[in-house]
């Protein structure tokens, strides 16, 4: 299962691309109060940076789940409190967890797996991989560009 939050559609793009290259669904994480402008962005970006939590609207239902992907922004260097908010309190015993990533910048991917793996403490989760792809800008990627980047990044499918 793929689990994930977007703001402004990057990681939507990916979530969905991964979850239809691995023939999986897709479940977004949506905030009880939409973010929005420059407000958004800044409290987001404090949030994120604070650790705070931010319960979504609805949680998935993992099932028998043994693996999900978990699709996030990155904010002022961490993951997102709606996420955040999703590993403290989803049922992830013995679920291997991966990561999926999204950045304006990827210069700090050391960073921001670590924000990533540090909020599975505690929670009897199965750390798998994290991976980080940038989304620089407003420019949103076509689908096929997106596609070629997982398949390469995260299934080893060279192009």
């Amino acid at each position: 299962m793929v689990i994930y939050y977007s703001w402004k559609n990057h990681t939507r793009a990916y979530a969905g691309a991964l979850a239809a290259i691995k023939n999986d669904t897709a479940f977004e994480l949506k905030e009880q109060k939409k973010r929005s402008g420059i407000p958004g962005f800044i409290s987001g970006g404090f949030q994120s940076a604070a650790k705070r939590e931010l319960p979504p609207a609805a949680m998935p239902d993992l099932g028998k789940a043994g693996e999900i992907y978990v699709c996030t922004p990155i904010w002022a260097s961490g993951i997102t409190p709606v996420i955040r908010y999703f590993l403290k309190h989803a049922k992830l015993q013995g679920v291997t967890v991966n990561f999926l990533l999204t950045c304006a910048n990827i210069s700090g991917i050391d960073a921001y797996k670590k924000s990533a793996f540090d909020a599975l403490n505690g929670t009897g989760a199965v750390p798998g991989a994290a991976y980080v792809f940038a989304c620089p800008g407003k420019a949103e990627m076509d689908s096929g560009t997106i596609r070629r980047q997982i398949e390469k990044v995260i299934l080893g499918v060279e192009q």
